[in-house]
């Protein structure tokens, strides 16, 4: 995550470096949520909470840096194509983070609730749809020349 975060911001124009940014933290955010295990049960504990908050945290991350990094690509000829996908990737992520937050917490790890899996599935789909983007911008990388300093 780190490293695509970092080419993209020598590749894509000059901009604000907020996007790139937050992908990093995103990344950090990741390693945090899976230093703790999650709740299991109706018992809460602080491993799960530090849990719940990496995942958050890098839920919004990833949303918000994703909508920086596509004004960004907007800019580039060889990335415009790609700046819509990224739109509606943070979109989709931000609203996966909606739900995690309206339904998730209420139900996650208490099997005795009516939605008990609903947490862990909205969690790997959060996942899911980051890693696809991160694949897909992956791709999009080594279809193009070398990275050189970003250019104005």
């Amino acid at each position: 995550m780190a490293g695509i975060a970092s080419l993209l911001g020598r590749i894509l124009p000059v901009g604000n470096p907020v996007g790139p940014a937050l992908l990093v933290i995103r990344g950090f955010g990741t390693l945090f949520a899976a230093a703790f295990l999650a709740d299991v049960g109706p018992v809460r504990t602080t491993s799960g909470l530090l849990h719940v908050l990496g995942f958050v945290g890098r839920s919004i991350a990833f949303g918000i840096g994703l909508f920086f990094i596509a004004g960004r690509m907007r800019y580039d000829g060889d990335w415009q194509a790609l700046a819509p996908y990224t739109v509606a990737t943070a979109l989709a992520s931000l609203a996966i983070l909606g739900l995690f937050v309206g339904l998730g917490p209420r139900y996650a790890g208490d099997t005795s609730a009516p939605l008990s899996s609903v947490g862990g599935l909205i969690q790997r789909l959060s996942t899911l749809t980051a890693y696809t983007w991160h694949l897909v911008a992956g791709a999009w990388l080594l279809r193009g020349p070398a990275p050189s300093p970003a250019r104005p």
